[in-house]
């Protein structure tokens, strides 16, 4: 006699809510260099989950105007900026 046993395993499927600011910087006067030698703000992301999670084609923004419900998706895109693809530091690892 052959038993077989099945059965599901439930699996959280992860996404843009486990990508958390992590720190921010606005005035960066003595910080790091981007690839031009400037100095820039910026802002650095965690990802708070246990498999690495690819953040290309993402949006930040500081303005609010973007909350509001009103305002077309093309308007909002314009408030914003994109994260770019092709760039592995929008590559982020576990944890």
């Amino acid at each position: 006699m052959c038993y077989l046993i099945a059965g599901s395993v439930p699996t959280l499927a992860q996404g843009a809510h486990n990508i958390v600011i992590n720190e921010v910087l606005i005035s960066n006067h003595d910080n790091i260099l981007d690839e031009m030698g400037q100095r820039h703000s910026w802002l650095e992301l965690a990802n708070k989950t246990y498999s690495t999670y690819d953040v290309r084609g993402m949006y930040v923004t500081t303005n609010r105007a973007v909350l509001n419900n009103q305002m077309g998706v093309a308007d909002c895109r314009n408030l914003m900026s994109v994260i770019p693809s092709g760039d592995e530091r929008t590559q982020l690892h576990a944890r």
